[in-house]
Order: structure tokens, then C-alpha cells, then sequence
């Protein structure tokens, strides 16, 4: 995996180059006067590698004549010339991208620089100049970032620094100053130091096809294990019904699920005919129950029957005392008149009356009969009171 600047090539307008050469495998140091685009050079051979917006710091007046901006590259596999068309004033980005690949590629003058692919062509490419082997770093569980995959862009992290960079004492890497960039590296950094070897994406598929694998066991297990659950609910139950209707006896027993089952299926398998037929006929104790059943709601509905009669009964002799005590109370009045009053004086004001009216002696026997009705009436009612709160219930379910 390398790759090294062969050419820096800047294509004017009116056809002429310049070409800036270096030297493979050595130092290069290139001086100058200030302001004369040496640290454009860093831009250049950046917006050529593939960054989508160019950049530089080259003055106006210097990027004017302009029209592309070249290299040409070296790798293990051959050569690379790389050309990006100048954005042009108050631009940042332009897709005008040509590519040209050989084990020797020459300098192409301005007339061939065409566009022949695209910034997701150009990085796929150089990619592959370089052996870039298919990678991807998955971020560790719970973390929210989508998975990485190194390339030429994140190898420049490695081999570019500014002027500014260099002499930061708090960055060592370049553009590490930028949003989101220091977890970049950190994350990459491992594949460009060889710690993550050739293999490792397939390997981690094979991982993430295991662990679905795994999880689809588990949810089929989970399911298993629920239906076994409430299987084993439904097989006692069933079993229960069976010998409640007279298909087994009350004294067979069986505690294990599997002889429950062969037991229930064994049943079903002997009277399928008869109940696809309707001939199927209950148990004698199945009978016997239901008998008795309906004969207790009988005994039940009669008592009922004979409660709300007594109840009626109770509620009209309670009205009937009431209004038998008021009488009373206003014929003990005459507690205050004399005997002896003839039957045409008042025994109140003692004036002489027309008609003939009942004696005291005679108010006084209505008296004393009302008090014995209402004696009566009371003995009535605490013999009725028991059978309020008596109401005979039915079993639902016989043993």
C-alpha cells in the first residue's frame, strides 16, 4: 500500500502547463518566496485525491488563469494521472474529472483533459491504485455512528500537515481539528497500522450472520418454550374435561405431560368416528351431575318463589300496623271522658247530640282488639325475619 507524487501540473486557459516534478523515494523541499502558492500545493494534490471542494489558498488573481489542476502518481501497480477542473469564480466544487491509468502514463496536454468519470469514480480508483483490501469498522455497541470504511481520504489523515498543524502542540494529525474527524482516526487508525488484517470483513460477516443465526434459535426456543407453557395448561385441562364427561375414570392419573398427551390423543383417535357421526353419548356421571343440577336450581326457584311471597306479605303487614297503631293512639284518647255519659251527650263538651254514638265501653273493646292484631302482627314478623338473609346456593362445578 503506497503511493507517491510524481507531477504537479497546473493547465492555463490558453493551453500552456507548468509542471512542478518531484522525486520518488526522497525528500523534497520546495522554497520560494511568501505568497508565491507553496502552500497551495497541499490543496491541490488534496481537490486531485478526491475532496469535493477545492480549498486553496491561492490568490484570484493567480487561480484566474487556471483552467485544470494535475498529478501524476506512482504506485506498486503502475501510474495514475489524476485532472480536476478549476471551479471557477465564487465556485467550490466542479465535477469536470479525468482519469487516465497504465503501468506508464505521460502527462496529457491540455486538449486531450476531458471528463471521464466522477468523484465517487476517482476515489473508487484510487483506491484500488493503492490495494486499499475491503474494510469496515463497526462501532461498539450502543454507539449511534454508522460504520466506517477506510480509504485513500481517511489515509491523508497520515500523510498531510499544514503549516498551522505543525506548529500545534495540541494536534498530531491532519484536519484533526475538524467536526467529527479525531473519531475518523481513531477509528481507521487500527486497518493503516496493520492491526486489522485482510481477512477481518469477512470474518466479521461471518459474525453477523452467526449472531442472526443465533438470535432466530433463540426467538424459535422463546416460542417453544411459551407453547410447551401453556401446552402443558391446556393438556391438564383437557384431561380434566375428559374425566369429568365419563371418557376416563376419576382414578387414572397421570402427572407427566408426554403421558397426558398420549392419553388425550389416544381418546381422540378412538372416538373421532363417533363424533363425526353425532353418536357420541356422555358419561353416567356426566348424567348424574347434570341431574342433580337441575334439580337443585328447582329446589333454588321454589325458594326464591316462597321468599318473595313472604316478602310481600312482610311489607303489608308493616303497613298495616303502622296505620292500626295511629288508630289506637287516637282512640286511647278517651282515657279522659267519664263513664256513665248517656249515648246522646259528648263525652267532651257534654252537649246534648242528635244521633246515637258508640259508648266508651265499646271504644274501649276496639281498643283492646287492635292492640291484639298488632301483637299478632309482630309474632309474624320475627318468625319472617330468618328467611330474609336465606337464599340456598348451587354449585357450579361437582366434585
Amino acid at each position: 500500500m503506497s503511493i507517491q507524487i510524481l507531477n504537479v501540473v497546473l493547465y492555463r486557459h490558453t493551453g500552456k502547463k507548468r509542471v512542478i516534478d518531484f522525486h520518488p523515494g526522497k525528500l523534497n523541499v520546495i522554497t520560494g518566496a511568501s505568497s508565491t502558492g507553496k502552500t497551495a500545493l497541499i490543496d491541490i494534490v488534496d481537490y486531485c485525491l478526491g475532496r469535493r471542494e477545492f480549498n486553496t489558498r491561492l490568490a484570484a488573481d493567480v487561480r484566474a488563469p487556471i483552467a485544470w489542476y494535475g498529478l501524476r502518481l506512482q504506485t506498486s501497480q503502475g501510474m495514475l494521472f489524476v485532472a480536476r477542473a478549476e471551479p471557477g469564480k465564487g465556485e467550490r466544487y466542479c465535477e469536470n474529472i479525468y482519469i487516465s491509468i497504465g503501468s506508464e502514463v505521460e502527462i496529457p496536454e491540455f486538449s486531450a483533459l476531458r471528463k471521464n468519470t466522477n468523484i465517487e469514480g476517482l476515489r473508487g480508483e484510487l483506491d484500488r491504485a493503492i490495494n486499499l483490501t475491503p474494510n469496515l469498522h463497526e462501532p461498539p455497541p450502543g454507539q449511534t455512528r454508522n460504520p466506517l470504511t477506510a480509504t485513500i481520504r481517511q489515509s491523508l489523515f497520515f500523510c498531510f500537515q499544514q503549516q498551522n498543524e505543525i506548529a500545534n502542540p495540541d494536534f498530531l494529525f491532519h484536519k484533526q481539528g475538524e467536526i467529527s474527524i479525531p473519531q475518523q482516526i481513531k477509528d481507521v487508525l487500527p486497518y493503516f497500522l496493520g492491526a486489522v488484517s485482510d481477512d477481518y470483513l469477512g470474518k466479521l460477516e461471518e459474525l453477523r450472520r452467526l449472531k442472526t443465526h443465533l438470535r432466530e434459535k433463540e426467538r424459535r426456543l422463546t416460542e417453544m418454550q411459551a407453547i410447551r407453557g401453556h401446552g402443558e395448561s391446556k393438556a391438564h385441562s383437557l384431561y380434566r374435561e375428559a374425566q369429568d364427561v365419563g371418557m376416563l375414570p376419576f382414578d387414572q392419573s397421570s402427572e407427566e405431560w408426554v403421558g397426558i398427551v398420549q392419553t388425550l390423543r389416544g381418546l381422540g383417535a378412538s372416538n373421532q368416528e363417533n363424533f363425526a357421526d353425532g353418536n357420541w353419548q356422555a358419561g353416567s356421571i356426566f348424567d348424574e351431575l347434570m341431574e342433580k343440577k337441575l334439580q337443585l336450581q328447582n329446589e333454588r326457584d321454589a325458594i326464591r318463589e316462597q321468599l318473595a311471597v313472604a316478602t310481600s306479605m312482610q311489607k303489608d303487614e308493616k303497613g298495616f300496623k303502622q296505620e292500626a297503631g295511629e288508630q289506637a293512639a287516637r282512640l286511647r284518647s278517651i282515657g279522659i271522658i267519664e263513664r256513665g255519659l248517656e249515648n246522646q251527650v259528648c263525652p267532651l263538651c257534654q252537649s246534648s247530640t242528635k244521633g246515637r254514638i258508640p259508648s266508651v265501653e265499646t271504644l274501649k273493646r276496639s281498643i283492646d282488639e287492635i292492640d291484639r292484631k298488632l301483637a299478632t302482627g309482630s309474632s309474624t314478623t320475627s318468625q319472617l325475619s330468618p328467611l330474609k338473609n336465606h337464599v340456598p346456593t348451587v354449585p357450579t362445578r361437582m366434585p
